[in-house]
């Protein structure tokens, strides 16, 4: 690995991508976490390489709606009863009618970025799955 190479960045990178990874698989993700976690038992090469072949295989599974529909719904569980009280059931229902195909996933993210605004949270204010490149806004 190159000298910029460190646990902190794998680290802080992963909790960025955390929620597209959850995504795509949970179980998975727990694997990713567990070897983030245990880091100072193996030689930094030879973890990353590993974990990099790791991260990559799960990248490059395709996420269904169902997984999306769970991450969108853990998302807006965070607001709890700090929205409105219309805005909650609205946003539920955007999820659900994204989950069985009816919207794009962009109309619940956008909701969710626009409470996002009024209640700020550090952890998802740094999710790319919240922010995804602009290739990534075409219907799906």
């Amino acid at each position: 690995m190159g000298p910029g190479f460190a646990f902190a960045k794998v680290e802080k990178y992963q909790v960025q991508h955390e929620l597209s990874l959850m995504a795509r698989d949970p179980e998975y993700l727990k694997i990713l976490n567990e070897m983030v976690k245990l880091n100072v038992r193996r030689p930094i090469d030879q973890w990353a390489h590993r974990y990099i072949e790791k991260f990559m295989t799960l990248m490059a599974a395709p996420a269904t709606r169902r997984g999306h529909g769970r991450v969108l719904t853990q998302v807006a569980q965070h607001f709890g009863g700090r929205i409105n009280p219309e805005d909650r059931p609205e946003l539920l229902g955007l999820i659900d009618r994204y989950r069985s195909g009816h919207l794009p996933r962009m109309v619940p993210i956008v909701m969710i970025r626009h409470h996002l605004r009024y209640f700020p949270d550090d952890y998802f204010g740094r999710q790319v799955y919240l922010r995804p490149h602009p290739d990534e806004w075409i219907v799906r």
